[in-house]
């Protein structure tokens, strides 16, 4: 029975803002969005960390729930997923370039000519080594 009160108005909208967030979130992230991870992975995923995350919120009292406050208030948090998600491709991109840059700069400071070719790492720089 106790389950059964914290099931207020205001906890079930701000449970289901949240993971419309975390939806968002991982549905525009393209490591999560490749089609090798099943929808019910992903769906599951964003339930667990959405239960995960419920609790570090603030409690917010919602004086009048109406249909159409609920879908601002979700395309709201789907615009704020998908700028989440922009940001962490964005990141991981940076870090992506900057990893493949050094790791060349690396073989060139060795004296290995990778510029020119298609494949940057080749057999030779193990065999030689």
């Amino acid at each position: 029975m106790e389950f059964l009160s914290f099931l207020t108005d205001s906890n079930v909208v701000t449970f289901f803002l949240l993971f419309v967030r975390f939806s968002a979130i991982f549905a525009f992230f393209p490591f999560f969005s490749h089609t090798s991870i099943p929808i019910s992975l992903r769906t599951a995923f964003t339930f667990y960390i959405t239960v995960l995350f419920f609790p570090l919120i603030p409690e917010y009292l919602f004086d009048n729930i109406t249909v159409a406050s609920i879908m601002i208030a979700v395309m709201s948090e789907i615009l704020v997923g998908f700028m989440a998600s922009i940001m962490l491709s964005i990141a991981f991109g940076l870090l992506h370039s900057l990893g493949k840059k050094s790791i060349i700069e690396l073989l060139e400071a060795k004296g290995y000519n990778v510029k020119k070719q298609n494949i940057f790492i080749k057999k030779e720089i193990f065999i030689n080594e």
